[in-house]
């Protein structure tokens, strides 16, 4: 099972949405798709976690992000 979810595009997509929602702290949005797109390409071309985190926390979603509601602004 792990063979096949190690190549699965839609689980590569799948497990980069769910890491985009975590890090934006919101549902992702129209906007976001291409960001997750992007995330989602990178982590299947290496397979790495390191790779997959590097995508979210580089993505234009997450470092032009709105403030999640309640978050505290500095």
């Amino acid at each position: 099972m792990m063979q096949l979810l190690s190549t699965s595009q839609e689980a590569h997509t799948c497990f980069a949405t769910q890491w985009a929602r975590f890090a934006y702290r919101r549902n992702e949005t129209d906007a976001d798709q291409a960001s997750i797109n992007a995330i989602a390409a990178a982590f299947t071309k290496t397979n790495t976690v390191t790779d997959l985190l590097v995508g979210v926390t580089g993505s234009r979603s997450f470092r032009y992000r709105n403030p999640a509601v309640g978050e505290a602004q500095q």
